[in-house]
């Protein structure tokens, strides 16, 4: 009888963590899809700023996806689809950063805690 509640608590706390990870992801996807969405016409960005968006590819490339490491601890991996993404976010020897991560996140940072925060059902 404990036991089959222990599992039920696990199974229920993981649900909420893997919820929770999923609010927070999507919290910073939409925000830095939204600073994406400045329409350049050609024009480069300011460095400093969010890249300007020529076609959407890097807006569209955005994911957010929970998962479990090797050790099996659920995380929150953000990111592209696009191997160059990370190329405006630091910049290169010829372009400086134009951020759009850590920016998202830093903008967001209240909302993102609040839904890592929300309590189990």
């Amino acid at each position: 009888m404990l036991k089959s509640r222990i599992k039920e608590a696990k199974r229920e706390l993981d649900r909420t963590l893997r919820r929770n990870l999923r609010r927070a992801g999507k919290i910073w996807r939409e925000e830095a899809q939204e600073m994406l969405s400045h329409p350049g016409m050609g024009t480069p960005s300011s460095p400093g700023a969010p890249p300007h968006m020529q076609r959407g590819v890097l807006k569209d490339s955005l994911v957010d996806k929970v998962s479990r490491d090797d050790n099996g601890q659920l995380g929150s991996e953000l990111g592209s689809t696009q191997w160059w993404a990370r190329l405006p976010e630091k910049g290169t020897v010829k372009m400086e950063p134009r951020p759009y991560v850590v920016p998202a996140m830093r903008r967001k940072r209240q909302e993102i805690h609040e839904a890592l925060s929300e309590p189990m059902n």
